[in-house]
Formats: C-alpha cells, structure tokens, sequence
C-alpha cells in the first residue's frame, strides 16, 4: 500500500499511477532527516541509515538519486572528500516537508554539513529543526532579547530549548566569545561543530558542549 507521501513523489516524478514506485522504511527516514538537516553526508548515511545492508548506503541512495529525488556531489572539507546528498530541487523538498540548502558566502556546503553532522551527534533530535525552519516563538525569543541567531535548535530531555552552531573554521577567537557569552546571559545551552582545524577552537566553557569534524 503506497503512502500519501510516496503518491506524492511518484506524480511530481512520472505523473503516471502505472509506474512501479516504492521506498522502502530506511529510505523514508532518510528522506524525513533530509528534510530537517537539508545535506546529508554519505557516510553519516552509512552510519544511521543503511548500516544493514552489504553495500551500506550506495545502492539506495543511487536509486533515489536515479528516479529524481535526490542529487549528489563531492565536497571538499578539512578532513578530505565528502559525497553529500540534497532533495533533488525544491519541490521535492517541498513535497518532504522540508527545503533546499541556501548557500551563500555567509552559509557554505561545508557549513551546512557541519550543522547537519551535530543532528547526528546529538542522537537526531526529534524537534531540531535549522534556521530556515525556525518557529514564530523562536524568532519572537531571539529578537526579543536581541540574540545572535543560532544555526539550529532543538529541546532536550529537561525541556531547555538548546542553541546549535556550526563554525566551517572560519570563526576568529572574538567571534566565537562573543556568541558564547552572548547566550550564557541568559542560562542557553549551547552546542557547538567545527573541523579540527579550525582558525580558533570553541573554548571549555559552562553550558557549552563542542563536537570536532
């Protein structure tokens, strides 16, 4: 029996009920991440995903990637060479629920797969949600007290909303104090991401968790 969702994607992409289409439980949490984090790493897809199958991610990516709703690239990081995967174009993304990475010179690939990396670290937070997606009171809580926007955010268990930010290694030692110090005034958790090769590294500070790439 097809899912609503999966009647979706089959008219965006052939626009015919004859054609055989399915995806199988681990192709829908994929997609479902996707549309959280926007990127996904190749290996965390390895990792979280597909690790029961022999050749790991490979071939079902490759599928989806086939029949248009994904695409694929290589990614040049601090660590080496990365192949990421993206919905195929926005209305795909739409059709997920989610949306295309915006990629500029303020948010690189590698900035987006670094803050897409932390979802994974931190056990895939079922409310973490980028900035792209942020809610009304989250915009309302950030501009109300005058905050630096974070690039994600998610609840943990106690029920604290917990501040993401990913830092492509670019950051200056300023830079990184200053987001830090500017949420510790007001009792934020912190979760910070960044290669282990970055210009300045996030200082061991209170309320303030670091993950290195």
């Amino acid at each position: 029996m097809q899912t609503n969702l999966t009647r979706k994607f089959k008219s965006a992409l052939f626009g015919d009920d004859k054609i055989a289409f399915r995806l199988s439980e681990h192709d829908k949490l994929f997609l479902s991440d996707l549309a959280k984090v926007e990127l996904i790493a190749k290996s965390d897809a390895d990792a979280f995903h597909y690790s029961h199958q022999k050749t790991k991610s490979s071939s079902s990516l490759r599928r989806l990637e086939n029949l248009g709703l994904l695409r694929s690239y290589k990614l040049h990081t601090p660590g080496g060479v990365e192949v990421v995967y993206t919905f195929a174009n926005d209305r795909i993304a739409r059709i997920a629920g989610g949306r295309m990475p915006v990629i500029g010179a303020k948010r690189t690939d590698y900035h987006e797969l670094v803050t897409s990396k932390l979802y994974f670290q931190l056990s895939r937070p079922v409310d973490f949600r980028t900035m792209s997606g942020f809610k009304k009171d989250d915009r309302a809580f950030i501009d109300k007290h005058r905050l630096i926007s974070p690039d994600a955010l998610y609840t943990n268990e106690a029920g604290e909303r917990v501040f993401v930010e990913a830092d492509s290694g670019q950051y200056t030692k300023f830079q990184i104090n200053h987001k830090i110090a500017s949420w510790q005034s007001l009792g934020i958790k912190q979760v910070w991401g960044q290669p282990k090769s970055s210009f300045s590294r996030v200082p061991n500070a209170r309320d303030v968790n670091t993950f290195l790439f």
